[in-house]
């Protein structure tokens, strides 16, 4: 079969797609779908428009076409689609040029969306579960291998849920067919589960996250585990050392020492507490801006305050043992001083 007559099943099929979205294009052919289009489409679909600036979009140099494509490529594969069907193998600038493989590929990807969405329908009735992947890719060949990819055989790869998405948040939509989490960290999920469903109206289109979501990422940089290589050598001796004997009585370990008891402590005040913070309460004014470099800077002055301390009180350890072994050595002198003056006595 030529590839002339793989395109025009294609061709009529992102027509309807086209009438449907209410977009004022025929295609005469795949190549048609430009950058423009592209994003013409898949934002109609989602009824939200992509993170591309006004300046990206009405540039007619092929870099901001490149660029264009490159945040199209990643939102149609990680908030969209969220499944490893090859778009990350597609080059974004022969996809802005207009190859016909890649534009081919993408323009199957986005009549699948469109039936996901409910927006069009095959001839037969019949709509294929998965999306269309790209099994074998070959850079910078004019012929797509394996034959057609419409046939939608085989699931794709899960990927990994990105961190947030880059849409805004006025699509809460009807790609959230799989139910799932109802804390969702994106506002496009996965469409690729099953029954295709008619498009509802955003306002009540509950968004929810496909499954695999990953744990919360931290937020602050104290709640981030403090690596193992910045601590120094001194400071690992220093913890084994602090260990505890078998024999020890543990019980008093985590006890609140007195005198710090007593410092954090106002007998008179009723509403004094250990973790009393030493800052006053502020009820007026602005809230100050965040100095993430100030913060970083306290974090590791405090860091090293810490590993200071221990040092400290390292040092005063070994002083104390050494005082005392110098003690029972003075002693066991006396007693041999003694011992002799008593022999001489005699």
């Amino acid at each position: 079969m030529s590839q002339d007559s793989t395109l025009d099943p294609l061709v009529i099929s992102l027509n309807t797609l086209l009438s449907n979205l209410d977009l004022p294009f025929a295609l005469e052919s795949p190549l048609d779908l430009t950058p423009s289009l592209l994003l013409a489409i898949l934002e109609s679909i989602l009824e939200s428009r992509l993170p591309i600036s006004q300046a990206i979009r009405e540039s007619r140099e092929l870099a901001s076409k490149v660029q264009a494509m490159k945040i199209f490529l990643g939102v149609m594969e990680s908030d969209v689609i969220r499944l490893d069907v090859g778009l990350s193998d597609v080059d974004p600038r022969r996809l802005a040029v207009g190859e016909p493989e890649e534009v081919v590929f993408v323009g199957e990807l986005l009549y699948w969306l469109g039936k996901k969405m409910g927006l069009c329908h095959d001839a037969d009735g019949m709509e294929s579960e998965m999306p269309p992947e790209k099994a074998e890719f070959v850079q910078g060949s004019a012929m797509r291998s394996g034959g057609s990819t419409s046939s939608g055989s085989g699931a794709g790869r899960i990927l990994s849920p990105s961190t947030h998405s880059t849409l805004t948040n006025s699509m809460n939509s009807a790609l959230s067919v799989d139910g799932a989490d109802e804390e969702s960290n994106t506002t496009i999920t996965s469409v690729a589960s099953d029954a295709s469903q008619p498009r509802r109206s955003t306002s009540s289109a509950a968004s929810s996250l496909g499954r695999g979501q990953s744990s919360r990422l931290p937020l602050c940089i104290h709640e981030i585990e403090d690596p193992s290589f910045l601590l120094s050598a001194e400071a690992d001796i220093f913890e084994s050392e602090s260990e505890p004997e078998p024999d020890e009585d543990i019980s008093n370990l985590f006890a609140p020492d007195a005198a710090s008891f007593l410092a954090c402590n106002d007998p008179d005040d009723p509403f004094s507490s250990p973790h009393r913070a030493g800052h006053s309460v502020r009820y007026n004014g602005y809230i100050e801006e965040v100095d993430n470099e100030l913060e970083v800077e306290e974090f590791e002055a405090s860091r090293r305050q810490r590993r200071r301390s221990g040092d400290d009180s390292q040092l005063m350890s070994n002083i104390g043992i050494a005082a005392s072994r110098h003690t029972l050595a003075l002693l066991n002198e006396r007693a041999r001083l003694l011992s002799e003056l008593a022999k001489f006595n005699r």
